[in-house]
């Protein structure tokens, strides 16, 4: 029945336990600023009910589990200042309810999934600008192609899609 699980700021290390997943009915869940390192488990992407997922300021590793883009009620993604490496999975493109995400400060690459950046052009236009950060710092080799697509998705018209130029 546990429904909100902070662990901020505890010292807390080693991997992120995947039986996490089986706690259906988490609404949040958050640790942010400890030290817990390895994957994030793809078991995440079974809570069905979670809101707000907040793992920033670890030391995860590997790539963001195309899973968490089944979290069809998720409105906040904190992944902030680990080091996460590979692509931006298209499946995250699926959380319609997404405000806010951030991602920077990680080792992504690759080419943002147009739908990823089309929810991050709406964030970005309709929220705050800190709401929705690719870069700065970090994931140099992100981008997001140049296409007319993009160039829409970009509702600011700043030329960026969560800090991230076009092109």
């Amino acid at each position: 029945n546990l429904t909100h699980l902070r662990l901020n700021s505890n010292q807390l290390s080693g991997p992120i336990p995947p039986e996490l997943g089986n706690l259906t009915n988490l609404l949040e869940l958050f640790f942010l600023d400890n030290q817990l390192s390895g994957p994030v488990p793809p078991e995440l992407g079974r809570l069905s009910n979670l809101e707000r997922l907040g793992l920033g300021e670890n030391e995860l590793s590997g790539g963001i589990p195309k899973e968490l883009g089944d979290l069809s009620n998720l409105e906040s993604l904190g992944l902030r200042n680990n080091q996460l490496s590979g692509p931006v999975p298209a499946e995250l493109g699926d959380l319609s309810k997404l405000a806010l995400i951030q991602l920077h400060g990680n080792q992504l690459a690759g080419s943002i999934p147009l739908l990823v950046a089309q929810l991050g052009g709406l964030n970005q236009a309709n929220f705050s600008p800190l709401d929705c950060i690719f870069v700065p710092p970090g994931n140099t080799a992100l981008s997001i192609p140049d296409t007319r697509d993009s160039r829409d998705a970009d509702l600011d018209q700043d030329g960026k899609i969560c800090f991230l130029p076009i092109g």
